[in-house]
Formats: structure tokens, sequence, C-alpha cells
């Protein structure tokens, strides 16, 4: 996004510098002072339309010889042979001594037709776009001549600007030998960034450096470092509740039975048969039949005594008629034979 943001940033420096052209054309005096060559007059008419301190003028004859050229214009070369011919070209120019710049390049028309031509250009040096950018796309912007910063919103540890530092090997490779956009996290200064980088080419089509945006990891870090913490005491919450709700269910499904078990048994081997029947809910497994299985053989055995308490009792009344009264099973059938 701040690479798009950024050259959305460049077509509108341009529009600007083509807004202080038509500002020129339409002002005669401006115009009689080229077709003069008053260079008085040119001079007095860029004060009072230049914007910014990386603004620039330079303006010729209808020769393309310079008649004048604002301090700031330190261009080893200019072009303005189109513009001489009545034709108007714009768009990023790389020279020896102002390595990038953005440059409106037109006719100054007298007449109808060319007196002269001029130059409205702006130092990609200045810093003032990029802030901008930066503060509307939330990025680090930079734009690099050939593989060096040029101008960048990167602050180094001395808080100056990262100008003159270099793209990594890896990257260059990317973008200025393949021409490619290079898109993934980057070292810049000692801290990884997400970054982007993308081909940069100048008014004739020629690569001249690359664009860039990129945004520090350390929130990112941050932001996973917390998800991270958090997913484990989530983690850690949810082990806990597992571990509880476990042992809910074992003491329920195992720990209660075997306990009721257990206790009936001892019961039973102490010829103590009439207990109360378990209270506990036995799951359909093999403690549960089990369990089922024993409460039955208390049932069977209590059933047996009762049955020969009962006939006993009437014999020591000296009554022999009594008969069993419940089905004996097993080795117990030879009591009810007896």
């Amino acid at each position: 996004v701040g690479v798009k943001i950024l050259k959305q940033e460049f077509e509108v420096e341009t529009d600007r510098l083509e807004n202080i052209y038509k500002v020129f054309q339409q002002n005669t005096g401006f115009t009689n002072a080229v077709a003069s060559g008053n260079t008085a007059n040119i001079e007095t008419a860029w004060n009072g339309a230049k914007e910014h301190e990386g603004d620039f003028f330079l303006v010729t004859d209808k020769s393309g010889n310079v008649i004048w050229k604002s301090e700031n214009c330190t261009l080893a070369a200019h072009d303005v042979s189109s513009a001489l011919n009545g034709g108007i070209t714009k768009g990023i120019v790389s020279d020896n001594n102002i390595a990038l710049s953005l440059q409106y390049i037109a006719p100054v028309n007298a007449g109808g037709s060319p007196v002269g031509a001029c130059i409205i250009g702006m130092n990609l040096a200045e810093t003032q776009y990029l802030d901008a950018v930066k503060n509307q796309s939330d990025t680090e912007v930079t734009v690099f001549a050939d593989n060096v910063r040029y101008s960048t919103t990167v602050i180094q540890s001395d808080g100056t600007r990262a100008v003159g530092t270099t793209m990594s090997d890896a990257v260059k490779k990317v973008v200025l030998d393949n021409q490619s956009t290079y898109i993934g996290q980057a070292d810049i200064l000692g801290q990884n960034h997400f970054v982007e980088y993308a081909p940069m080419y100048d008014i004739n089509g020629k690569l001249v450096g690359a664009y860039f945006a990129g945004s520090s990891s350390a929130e990112a870090d941050a932001a996973f470092t917390g998800v991270i913490a958090i997913s484990s005491i989530l983690a850690l919450v949810i082990i806990i509740g597992s571990a509880v709700v476990l042992f809910i269910i074992i003491q329920r499904l195992i720990s209660n039975p075997i306990t009721e078990v257990s206790a009936l048994s001892e019961s039973m081997s102490n010829g103590i048969l009439d207990v109360p029947d378990f209270t506990t809910k036995f799951a359909d497994n093999e403690i549960g039949s089990f369990a089922m299985q024993l409460q039955d053989t208390k049932h069977i055995l209590d059933s047996y005594i009762q049955d020969i308490s009962r006939i006993l009792i009437a014999m020591s009344d000296g009554d022999f008629s009594e008969k069993p009264q419940v089905q004996y099973a097993g080795n117990f059938v030879t009591i009810r034979d007896s």
C-alpha cells in the first residue's frame, strides 16, 4: 500500500508542477520576459510561483540555450527539444548532479508559437512529500537512486535520516538486476521490516532506482507474543478445565462405583446382607455389570437366609410342615433338600 501511495504522490506533485506552468503560460509578462530574455522578470515570476524549497526552474530561449535558472537548479544536462517543438514531457529524471527529480518540461508560448522552453522541477531529495506519504500510509517510505537511499523517512539511531545507506544485495538482485517487485521481510538498520520494493523508471523508461515502503515488525512481533501468551493461558485453562471434568467423570464412573462395590463386598464378607442397594447409577459397562451381579447375589443370599430362618423357627416351635418358598440354585439345592 505504501508504494502505491508513494507513486500516487509523485503524480500529485507532477500535477502541481503542471499547475505552476499553466500560471506562467497565462502570464504575458512572463512569456514576454522569456521572449526578450528579461531575466529579472523571469526570476520575479518564479519567486512568486515556487511552492517548495526543493522546486527548481530552468528557462531556455527558442534555440535551447539557458537564459535563466534558479540557484538550486544544478542539472548537469537538460533536454528541451520536445518542448521547443510544442511537446510536453513529464516524469522522473535522473541527472549526474540531481540524482532524481520530477520534471515538467514544456514550451513557453507567445503569439501561438514557442519562444523558449522551461523545466519546472522538484528535487526528490526533499522530504516533505515523503513525510506526507508516511502519515497517510503509516509506513516508512524511501526513494532509491539506483541502490542508494536518496530520500527517506527511515531514521537512524543518531536521529538523522538514513540517506546514503544502501539496499541489501538480495533485494538489489530482485529489484534492480531482475527489475521485479520484492515483497517480504528485510533488515532495515537492524530492525526487521515487512517491506515492498518496486523498480522506478525515468521519463524515458530507463531503470533509475526503486520505491520502498516498509513497516517495522516490532508491533507485529509484540502482538504475536501477546497472542502466544493468551493462547498459552487459554490452553492452560482448557487443560485444567479438562482435568477437572475428567476427574469428575472418573469420580462418577469409576471411583464412586468401586467404592460402593467395595463396601458391599466387605459387608457380605462379614455376613451382613441387609444393607441398602446401591445409590449410584452405574453405567452400562463392565463395572456396572459386576456391581449389578454382586447386588443380585446379595438379594439371593438374603432370600435364602430369610427362607432358612423361617423354616428353622417353625421347627423350633415343633412345626415340621413348612416348606421352602424360594427357588434354590446351584450348591444351595442341598440346603433345600435337607
